[in-house]
């Protein structure tokens, strides 16, 4: 009696597919596994905040509706109560023409135009700078001089009122006009459209011509 013993038959072409699928299931669940990454140390306190400085420019034809100045007016009302805020109107505070005199049928919608503005901080603790561009200077034209001083002037009685706000350098005169923003950095200010007209500064001026102004 004859006795057969098991044998076992190597199907290279059955095994070698399955050895390429396991292969692509540990690459895959390992490419889906989450990262490990080393672990960070906490970060440090950040220092508070020391000032806040904001930029608008071009805002001369605003109204109270628009979205960036009613934006901006509830952020400086809640940043400027712990912390020194400044806002700084870049010029073309007053489109078209600067503002005009009391008597001018234009001069309603000019001080519209420019209260829209001071009403970011009006109420708050931080301060607005106004820096004339050429619009504020009656875009050229010969009453310049006068639109400028009328803007000063309104600004003057908003500070008056207790609204923290200023035309800097002061109308017509070439600065340079210092402004301190928190405690380590100083905004300085230049009165170049002086310089575009050849203009001289007003009496009563710090310094009394642009060359002194560039020598402070």
């Amino acid at each position: 009696m004859s006795s057969t013993l098991p044998t076992t038959r190597l199907d290279l072409q059955t095994t070698a597919p399955v050895s390429a699928l396991a292969a692509w299931v540990t690459l895959v669940l390992s490419a889906c596994a989450p990262p490990q990454f080393p672990d960070v140390p906490p970060a440090p306190n950040s220092p508070p905040i020391d000032a806040i400085l904001y930029l608008v420019g071009d805002a001369g034809s605003a109204t109270p509706d628009v979205p960036n100045l009613v934006n901006l007016r509830n952020e400086v009302r809640e940043r400027s109560q712990d912390t020194d805020v400044v806002v700084a109107f870049l010029g073309d505070n007053i489109y078209e023409h600067g503002l005009h005199n009391p008597a001018h049928p234009d001069r309603e919608q000019d001080t519209r135009y420019l209260d829209v503005q001071i009403d970011v901080v009006r109420g708050t603790k931080a301060r607005a700078i106004f820096v004339p561009g050429n619009h504020d200077w009656g875009y050229g034209g010969e009453h310049g001089l006068r639109q400028i001083l009328n803007q000063g002037a309104y600004m003057d009685s908003a500070a008056d009122r207790g609204v923290d706000v200023a035309l800097l350098p002061p109308a017509a005169c070439p600065g340079p006009a210092a402004e301190p923003l928190g405690r380590h950095a100083l905004l300085l200010f230049l009165e170049t459209e002086l310089w575009l007209r050849d203009q001289p500064p007003v009496e009563g001026c710090e310094n009394a011509s642009t060359e002194a102004a560039l020598d402070a």
